[in-house]
């Protein structure tokens, strides 16, 4: 698992990848007031 952040105008995005290398991107976005971390958020990603 990679994970790491960006900024992205003058704001800070954490990212984490999921799954197999070689698997379909997909891309999750929980934003607002709710991080990566908030419940069922990682669980959806696998």
């Amino acid at each position: 698992m990679a994970e790491g952040e960006v900024e992205v105008n003058g704001g800070v995005v954490v990212y984490e990848f999921v799954g197999p290398e070689d698997g379909e991107v997909v891309v999750l976005t929980p934003g607002g007031r709710f991080s990566k971390d908030y419940g069922g958020v990682h669980e959806l990603a696998e």
